[in-house]
């Protein structure tokens, strides 16, 4: 199928109708990757061995262009069209010969111009003894990947960052994934919005939620006090979560900060699904004690090796060691 739907895509620049479901969905993809300026084709890369999966009038074999466009005449008198190129070629001991099958021979001037280009282009055709197989062009590796195509994506269309996501093993995934969603406007990824729940009187959006709404900001107020952090100069969630506003006496206390950072935003952001969805509402002092317990909570069973009590985590939460 796969094999199909490649040469359908070399011969015609598109698919066929018959294709339906599934693959008629992965090949819609093509045209959504060439809305953003993105080749499918120019993605994958045909590392030819034995050339049992490589067509040899569809495919490019030698960096020179696809036989079926340099040569149309020598095409016409194909008589399979549909050949691989182990379907044209024979070893003979370290030679690679080209018995051909025409409907009819060469016979004229132009037919046998494009023979004897032909055959100097597939003089450098490289015929292994592997299987061909398929690289991804724009990974060093060559291997195909969901993290590959995510950076892919990342590098070509999404705001560079001067960080990476912290993904924190001292808090569920469900806390990473908040803090992540969180960062993603800044990628320049759309996220959908409307009216602050808390507040109601701006458009609801990362910024907004979790630093400059009046009611959240009341939230923060109690967090330094309890804390002894102050929140100076950031100006956006990057920030906040990636504390470069922080001095930290060691990485375990900048992780530990971190988790509290973490489940900060995810409380606000469950507190603000609460109101939305259970009609619940919460006061800052409800929530900063949610914060204290949840944060101490993860931090004391999953970083096992900081010595930790519930007494001095309520008055100096970052003396850890």
């Amino acid at each position: 199928m796969l094999k199909y739907v490649y040469w359908e895509i070399r011969k015609s620049g598109r698919y066929r109708c018959e294709l339906t479901g599934v693959w008629k969905n992965i090949m819609n993809m093509t045209k959504e990757l060439g809305g953003v300026n993105l080749n499918a084709n120019d993605l994958f890369k045909k590392e030819m061995g034995r050339g049992t999966q490589t067509s040899f009038w569809y495919e490019d074999l030698s960096g020179s262009g696809i036989l079926q466009d340099i040569f149309p005449l020598l095409f016409r008198l194909e008589s399979k069209k549909q050949c691989s190129v182990s379907d044209l070629y024979q070893r003979l001991g370290a030679t690679i010969q080209w018995p051909w099958g025409w409907k009819r021979l060469p016979s004229n001037q132009e037919e046998n111009i494009e023979k004897r280009c032909c055959d100097l282009i597939l003089q450098n055709a490289q015929i292994g003894n592997e299987e061909d197989k398929w690289k991804l062009t724009h990974d060093h590796s060559g291997v195909f990947s969901v993290s590959s195509m995510r950076n892919l994506w990342e590098t070509t269309f999404c705001k560079v960052l001067p960080y990476k996501h912290w993904w924190n093993n001292w808090v569920p995934i469900k806390i990473n994934f908040c803090g992540w969603r969180a960062e993603l406007a800044k990628r320049g990824v759309p996220m959908p919005s409307s009216f602050c729940s808390f507040c109601g009187q701006r458009e609801e959006n990362d910024l907004h939620l979790f630093l400059e709404c009046n009611w959240v900001n009341d939230v923060w107020t109690l967090w330094k006090t309890w804390s002894e952090l102050e929140l100076g100069g950031v100006q956006n969630v990057e920030q906040l979560l990636h504390l470069n506003h922080v001095s930290c006496q060691s990485p375990k206390q900048k992780k530990a900060i971190h988790v509290v950072m973490m489940v900060t935003l995810w409380v606000i952001w469950k507190a603000r699904n609460d109101r939305i969805f259970n009609n619940r509402w919460s006061t800052p002092g409800s929530l900063l004690d949610e914060i204290m317990v949840q944060s101490f909570l993860w931090i004391k069973n999953r970083g096992k090796e900081l010595q930790l009590n519930w007494n001095s985590w309520c008055i100096f939460p970052f003396a850890v060691h």
